[in-house]
């Protein structure tokens, strides 16, 4: 994994105490009043008062190195507990609280597993972090070869856990593993590097295989067959590869719009890549899969439904590369596994995605739209090679795609119709995308985007996803306002980085050098990149051995990778023109140049946002407050005349507010918008008059 010098961000405490409090003094009984602010405990608002008043006011850091003592303090980076057990037994202890920490030590390794029990709560906005510090490689957690997993939560209560960047290695069962039989809320998974885990992938375990017993590298599982189900699990940049077990990504009955999004997997698991089993409201977006050492039908991306009325899944801006099947949709009924509940139906969107598939492989498959209601929207869709095989029954809205790309398609069926020419009305047929380099080399080349004068360049249409230029482009790439930008495979590896900080000069070119290292996103010319939480891609070619990045002249990290994407922090630069800068340099430590990217950043288009009532609108009684959230917003706290009345991580709530409450004339409507990591993201507001 990528070796960032990231700093962890600040835990807003008075974001969970303030809004309790003034919760309380408006508070019925029960806790409807604080939906989802303490979701996890469903008690009354006279208990969450006790909670709140119970929690210290400033969050806790605590410190584990492979050097420390379990004797220590734990509380700072110069008496740092040692062991996972003393970690585990803090936890049972009930030690951790909201917006609490618990940091492992870069470059260290640790043969225990972490076993999280019952009562470690976060809050919304406050989680509980598992996360690492110092520099050089992720911190280590190995089983071994003997333990079931790395970190398991396993039948416990719990709730807004971050698990954030570690190296999981040589388990027998797991990598990361939470299942329980109810909900487990906002449970977020991010930047772990996970290999070599699971049945028979471990160091010296053999081959690796599925044992039949559900076994996924990153286990998200609800073991329910009740509806309500709505946990908001987050799986976020994560790199999975050598893995045993049935599936390397699993996300299994999420009904609160589960996120699976930036992660790389390769070597899948052996029944398949990414997962998902009754979810509603799921996304699963810009992955990279790339399987062609597969020996069997693994999929890259999976759903099927038996649990819900009905699932909805979007599969957006993917980029797949030879794997035996790329994007399976099916029912999932039979005898063994009855639908529980309603028709068990699946409306999927399938949008923006790149599929590189050899001519046996298939690209897009739904065998069982005669089992349950199954429907697809299809659009903008790059699919060179393989076979589309849509069986009799499904709903299929199919347009502006590319049907075969350079290879054509070996077959191409839709509801047991056969077609040999483009089916909808906007599609290319068999036109060759021109790829900045050769796909058969491998998925290098994907990512690296299109030639200009490319057919599929402008020739999707808008189906609410970001683009540049004038439409939408077909596939996953998304083209800058210049140039396309070649970019590299990325190879997670956990050494250390060298450390030095040259400054960069201004007036570079964006035109990336091939011997030097580039930004690849955001894109040369991107406008309105915002938010705390900006991706930001860096290629190193192999004559480059490490690098510094700047954004405005800054420093923000360093690598020594192939392929790094960290999140950078672009509310610490002035909204406007930024120039993100890399300096590449030889194993002498010899600056080898620079290449610049120039882009826009326009933070007010981060921010949740009234979309009613209107600013000057007049309200009275109980006035509706509709609030919106966009999709780098994780959660929002409303306020009227700057007191909290509600808080939401949704990307739509309707507030019924009591306009009686405050006085007659002008009153200020206000949103304060927060990323996963309880940033700021910015402030929205609106003067409404009150007229009862």
């Amino acid at each position: 994994m990528p070796n960032l010098r990231l700093k962890f961000a600040h835990r807003r405490w008075r974001q969970l105490i303030g809004p309790l409090a003034d919760g309380m003094r408006r508070c019925a009984p029960t806790a409807s009043r604080l939906p989802r602010r303490l979701a996890a405990f469903q008690i009354t608002c006279a208990f969450g008062l006790l909670i709140a008043l119970a929690v210290p006011v400033n969050a806790t850091t605590y410190y584990v190195s492979a050097t420390g003592d379990d004797s220590n303090p734990g509380t700072s980076a110069s008496s740092p507990w040692r062991t996972i057990a003393k970690v585990q037994g803090e936890m049972g202890a009930g030690r951790f609280k909201p917006g609490d920490s618990i940091l492992f030590q870069r470059g260290g390794v640790w043969e225990e597993q972490l076993n999280i029990p019952s009562g470690v709560n976060g809050a919304v906005g406050n989680p509980i972090t598992l996360g690492n510090y110092g520099s050089g490689a992720l911190p280590v957690i190995d089983g071994g070869s003997i333990r079931a997993a790395c970190i398991a939560a396993v039948y416990v209560n719990v709730s807004y856990i971050t698990v954030d960047g570690f190296e999981c290695r040589n388990t027998t069962e797991y990598g990361i593993n939470f299942n329980a039989g109810s909900s487990l809320p906002r449970i977020i998974i991010e930047n772990n590097y996970v290999h070599n885990t699971g049945p028979g992938a471990c160091s010296g375990c053999g081959t690796p295989h599925d044992d039949g017993n559900y076994r996924n590298q990153i286990n998200f599982e609800i073991d329910s067959t009740s509806t309500g189900q709505k946990s908001g699990v987050q799986i976020l940049n994560n790199t999975v590869e050598n893995a045993g077990g049935h599936n390397s990504i699993e996300v299994h009955h999420d009904e609160g719009s589960p996120l699976v999004r930036g992660n790389t997997l390769s070597d899948c698991a052996p029944h398949g890549c990414i997962d998902l089993k009754g979810v509603v409201g799921a996304v699963v977006d810009s992955n990279t899969v790339a399987n062609p050492n597969a020996s069997s039908n693994q999929p890259a991306i999976y759903n099927e439904n038996t649990f819900v009325p009905e699932d909805s899944i979007e599969i957006h801006r993917n980029y797949i590369y030879d794997t035996p099947v790329g994007i399976q949709i099916e029912s999932g009924i039979s005898s063994s596994y009855p639908c529980n509940n309603g028709s068990c139906a699946i409306n999927a969107s399938i949008y923006n995605n790149t599929l590189y598939e050899t001519p046996s492989a298939y690209s897009l498959v739904s065998t069982s739209c005669d089992s349950a209601p199954l429907s697809f929207a299809i659009k903008n869709n790059l699919i060179d090679g393989g076979q589309v095989d849509m069986h009799s029954g499904c709903a299929i809205t199919w347009d502006y795609n590319d049907d075969g790309g350079s290879q054509g398609l070996s077959l191409f069926d839709l509801n047991d119709t056969r077609y040999s020419s483009a089916y909808g009305a906007h599609d290319l047929w068999h036109a060759d995308p021109l790829y900045a380099d050769d796909p058969l080399t491998s998925i290098t080349a994907l990512l690296g985007g299109l030639l200009p004068g490319s057919p599929c360049i402008y020739a999707g249409v808008a189906v609410g996803l970001p683009y540049t230029g004038p439409e939408p482009t077909i596939g996953a790439w998304n083209p800058p306002a210049s140039t396309p930008t070649p970019t590299p495979t990325p190879a997670p590896v956990s050494t250390p980085i060298p450390s030095a900080s040259p400054t960069p000069t201004a007036g570079l070119s964006p035109t990336p050098v091939a011997s030097l290292a580039y930004v690849s996103l955001p894109a040369n010319g991107a406008s309105n990149v915002c938010g705390q939480e900006v991706p930001v891609t860096v290629v190193q070619p192999s004559s480059v051995v490490w690098t510094d990045v700047y954004a405005g002249g800054t420093w923000i990290a360093s690598t020594d990778q192939p392929l790094t994407t960290f999140n950078w922090n672009s509310t610490g630069v002035p909204n406007g023109p930024v120039s993100l800068t890399v300096n590449s340099y030889s194993s002498t430590n010899s600056d080898l140049g620079q290449t610049s990217n120039q882009i826009t950043v326009n933070n007010a288009a981060c921010y949740g946002y009234f979309a009613s009532p209107g600013d000057g609108a007049t309200v009275n009684g109980k006035a509706n407050l509709v609030i919106n959230q966009p999709s780098n917003v994780c959660w929002t706290n409303v306020y009227v005349n700057g007191t909290w009345i509600d808080s939401t991580d949704r990307p739509t709530m309707t507030y019924a507010w009591d306009s009686t409450s405050v006085a007659n004339g002008p009153n200020r409507l206000s949103i304060n918008s927060y990323n996963c990591r309880n940033g700021l993201v910015g402030t929205n507001s609106i003067d409404v008059n009150v007229d009862n």
